[in-house]
């Protein structure tokens, strides 16, 4: 879990248009992925209301869709112990560097 494909590895379309708009988000906050994910929260809804599913590639494909998820539920949603939980916002904010900053 939250162990994320790399970036171009023949992503899913509804992947790749979350993630377009994830890019634009962190551009416009000059690299800061945190301002990036608290910017991210009003696109959430949105996102998860007009398409379809696209729960499922959250901690897969969509790094800051999982920040976002990770940070909003906590551990105890996840079943975590809180290094677990540590390691996977980890992963997802490297990942959010790797998609989303060129």
């Amino acid at each position: 879990m939250f162990d994320f494909d790399a970036p171009g590895d023949n992503l899913d379309e509804r992947s790749n248009f979350v993630n377009a708009i994830c890019k634009l988000i962190v551009q416009k906050h000059n690299g800061d992925i945190d301002k990036a994910v608290e910017e991210y929260k009003e696109f959430n809804g949105h996102v998860h209301g007009s398409i379809r599913n696209v729960y499922e590639l959250a901690d897969r494909q969509i790094p800051m869709m999982g920040l976002h998820d990770l940070l909003e539920d906590g551990a105890d949603n996840y079943g975590f112990t809180e290094e677990e939980y540590q390691e996977c916002i980890s992963k997802a904010r490297q990942a959010c560097i790797d998609y989303y900053i060129d």
